[in-house]
């Protein structure tokens, strides 16, 4: 489409002086300049390329007579800055800022009702710079957002291949190098892709450069932003403009209304807060307390820092992933005499309410009938495992109790225990070395209970049954939450009064999504196990640990598991009759490639049985945040 503005067009007509003509771009944006008259109206007038579409006819806004206007224009290596204003009186500000931070502030009188102001492009960081003129009383008044060009924050990627062109399940290897502007080797934390070039698209591809750069700093969704990096398009720099001139629209409303004083400060990574106090003679903040924290994930790190006048610390921990990461935490010994406590700030998770449409398909009948006869199985399967294995005794000892209430509306619930272990039974087997509830199970009932181990230091307990069961906690008849497993591993066999063993429970599939109810109701278990835990008068998990004063032995919430990408290797031949298909689109993903601090990575895969073109992109970052680009091509043959 192309638009004309029409000057003083009379209602329903499609007449009138032209005064300005623009096309627009691939994505629909242009500008234009147009030098508006006091008492004018304009109306655009979108003329179609198509036959047969009719022209549309929009009305513009009317020009303000009074306010103010930010102008912001790129020269070669420099750019302009001009505020006018027919309201504004003595000094106005002009503040630079990028990504939240301040860069630079332009102060200075209006003379004529203008300020002009001409710096180098290279002063400010590359990226979308908000300009915000401020009146004398620093209200602002105006905005403008213009993407900034500075090569000198780029980091140069060069990718080298030592073929042009492969065979199938033929080896690759890429040679990486990064480059700062000058030519310097720059160190950096890279991914790499290989894919096929097809299933990855033209349109809607977003780059660390388009996100870090431009889409993190505009609200809504932008459509392929990352034309808008393609170094071949020599217009993108005025389309990134445009963009900026649309939907980089901001709009100021006074007076403010702040709704309390929560702040809540950015995580720069994984964090550890908590505070410290005394506990005798009074319950006062420990301040300035030296404090020491021992983590216990893949490797063992010391962290030392000592606590605020409020007795407050705060604890930046190396990246570690997983499920959870015990941690020691300890109060340095000091001449106080007074007790310490230590304390974590943690916050519950909260509900998460899914809203479930349930949606009704007609079953085919042959997976129908497919479907029943696998349950036929499983049932005859479950009833033979029962009998195997029974061992016929010549005496049999029956011994009961007194049902609790709360047992008794666990019992119907879930349904009666299959195995109880006594409380007592578990004391008698716990030795000087035992560091809780699961260490006991773990030694001397193996053949009911499974405890499973993870690198981390996180344990999970499984009923031994049949493979690939899953097993829910319970506490005094209490289904646990998912974040509550962590406690169940150290719990003070003290406080425990029995643990029961509820084999293929009532209704498992509810049980199981009311523990985690973010997983689709198809692909929950329909049948499992519950491991019942039961206390001394319900005090519950925690309430039998006696730590040692001043110190905290605990798990905190790691990042998630790093998911291994699975890449086949045919480093050996193997014959034609025992090769399976390899159709893969995506034949490697490296999500952190190893830079040595030269800026050079290196790394081969193996290519699949899909001949076609195939794309290598490389994404990196610079430690002091610059960032990089690179994509290469190249084919697979027959």
């Amino acid at each position: 489409y192309s638009l004309r503005v029409v000057e003083d067009a009379e209602p329903g007509e499609l007449s009138g002086q032209r005064v300005a003509h623009f096309e627009g771009n691939s994505l629909g944006m242009g500008t234009f300049f147009l030098d508006v008259g006091n008492n004018s109206g304009y109306y655009a007038m979108v003329n179609p390329r198509k036959e047969g579409d009719s022209p549309g006819r929009y009305a513009l806004p009317r020009a303000e007579v009074e306010g103010s206007i930010l102008a912001v224009e790129k020269l070669t290596d420099s750019i302009r800055i001009q505020a006018t204003s027919t309201t504004g009186k003595g000094r106005v500000f002009i503040k630079a800022s990028c990504r939240g931070m301040g860069q630079y502030m332009i102060e200075g009188p209006l003379r004529d009702g203008k300020l002009v102001y001409i710096m180098p492009a290279n002063e400010l960081p590359e990226g979308i710079i908000e300009f915000r003129l401020m009146d004398q009383d620093r209200k602002p008044v105006a905005e403008r957002l213009f993407f900034n060009r500075n090569k000198s924050d780029s980091l140069g990627i060069t990718i080298a291949a030592d073929k042009e062109s492969y065979t199938r399940r033929e080896e690759t290897r890429l040679d990486i190098k990064m480059q700062v502007s000058g030519g310097e080797s720059s160190a950096a934390s890279a991914s790499a892709l290989v894919m096929k070039k097809a299933h990855r698209g033209e349109n809607l591809v977003e780059t660390i450069q388009s996100y870090f750069l431009l889409t993190s700093d505009l609200r809504g969704a932008i459509e392929d932003p990352g034309y808008y990096f393609q170094e071949e398009n020599p217009e993108r720099f005025n389309d990134l403009d445009a963009l900026m001139l649309t939907q980089g629209w901001r709009n100021y409303k006074y007076p403010v209304e702040q709704r309390g004083i929560h702040y809540f400060p950015p995580e720069p990574g994984l964090m550890v807060r908590g505070r410290a106090r005394t506990t005798f003679p009074k319950n006062r903040p420990l301040a300035y307390q030296n404090l020491t924290l021992m983590t216990f994930g893949k490797e063992h790190t010391l962290y030392t820092l000592s606590t605020d006048s409020l007795g407050q610390f705060q604890f930046l921990l190396d990246d570690a992933h997983g499920q959870r990461m015990r941690i020691f935490l300890q109060a340095v010994s000091s001449r106080k005499k007074s007790g310490k406590a230590l304390f974590l700030d943690s916050l519950k998770p909260p509900k998460i309410a899914y809203v479930r449409k349930p949606e009704i398909i007609r079953i085919d009948p042959v997976l129908e009938s497919a479907s029943r006869a696998r349950q036929e199985r499983l049932r005859a399967q479950i009833a033979l495992d029962s009998l195997f294995g029974v061992t016929q005794l010549d005496e049999v000892v029956v011994e009961g109790y007194r049902i609790s209430p709360e047992r008794k509306k666990a019992y119907e619930a879930y349904g009666e225990p299959d195995v109880i272990i006594d409380g007592d039974a578990i004391r008698e087997k716990e030795k000087k070395w035992s560091y809780g509830l699961y260490s006991i199970l773990l030694f001397n009932y193996g053949n009911q209970i499974q405890i499973e181990q993870f690198p981390d230091g996180f344990m999970l307990a499984h009923v031994v049954g049949g493979k690939h069961e899953a097993t829910l906690l319970a506490v005094n008849g209490r289904l646990l939450e998912a974040y509550e497993y962590e406690f169940v591993p150290s719990t003070s066999p003290e406080i425990v009064e029995s643990v029961e063993l509820v084999k293929y429970a009532k209704n498992f599939r509810k049980q199981y999504l009311t523990v985690f109810p973010e997983v689709n109701p198809l692909e929950a278990p329909s049948q499992g196990h519950i491991i019942s835990i039961y206390t001394k008068n319900g005090v519950g998990l925690q309430g039998g640990t006696k730590p040692l004063p001043g110190t905290l032995n605990t798990t905190v919430r790691v990042f998630s598991p790093v998911k291994e990408f699975y890449a086949p290797k045919y480093k050996y031949p193997v014959p034609i009759s025992q090769q399976k298909p390899d159709l893969r689109a995506l034949l490697l993903w490296e999500p952190e490639l190893e830079v040595d601090p030269q800026g050079k990575a290196s790394h081969t895969f193996y290519n699949g049985d899909v001949i076609g073109e195939y794309v290598i992109v490389v994404e990196a970052i610079s430690g002091d945040g610059r960032l990089g680009y690179a994509l290469k091509t190249y084919e697979v043959v027959e």
